[in-house]
């Protein structure tokens, strides 16, 4: 029998958003190791999100 296991994060990037997004961020990746959370001071911008994240 073959067992293949596959590795993963989620990435959650909040881009100086003035919602709650933040605290919803930390609560999932403080209840999931595979959930990380980046914060910006503003919003940068869609490519700035993905370069960070990737």
């Amino acid at each position: 029998m073959l067992s293949i296991f596959f590795f993963h994060e989620v990435f959650f990037v909040d881009d100086g958003s003035t919602d709650n997004s933040w605290e919803i961020i930390e609560q999932l990746a403080k209840d999931n190791n595979e959930v990380k959370g980046i914060k910006f001071r503003r919003n940068y911008g869609k490519s700035a999100a993905l370069i960070c994240c990737f």
